[in-house]
């Protein structure tokens, strides 16, 4: 499966991660075709982790549900997660594997001193094991 958004999204979604002391985190809303997700907006989510919020993110669940009514009412499609990483390469964890749904995309945004450094997505076979899925950031 490919994620498709375009530039002027990826940025307003920079546009909230960098410059942030600890992993951030959000929703990703759109459209599912045949062989492709086509990402259209997103909405940020506080990361409530208690442990240490620069190593691991957690999306409290009543957000969660706010997003699921937010897709309902707007018309869309509850298509992932995206999350930072600083300072390390965008990579699933053990953690992000331990919280993960099928289906759902996870973008892995990483910072180097808290500027964007490079992305990927990825998502869940059957097997509980996360495969990369391809990335085409388009003009608009």
């Amino acid at each position: 499966m490919k994620i498709i958004f375009s530039k002027t999204l990826l940025d307003e979604i920079l546009g909230q991660v960098e410059f942030v002391n600890e992993e951030s985190c959000g929703f990703l809303f759109g459209t599912i075709q045949i062989q492709s997700k086509r990402i259209s907006d997103f909405i940020k989510a506080e990361n409530i982790n208690r442990e240490n919020k620069k190593i691991r993110f957690e999306i409290a669940p009543k957000d969660y549900f706010k997003a699921e009514d937010l897709a309902l009412e707007k018309g869309w499609r509850l298509l992932g997660v995206y999350h930072t990483h600083l300072d390390s390469p965008p990579f699933p964890s053990k953690t992000d594997l331990k919280f993960a749904f099928e289906e759902f995309s996870y973008i892995i945004i990483s910072l180097n001193n808290q500027k964007f450094s490079s992305l990927k997505s990825w998502t869940l076979n059957r097997k509980r094991e996360f495969i990369e899925e391809e990335i085409e950031i388009t003009a608009n």
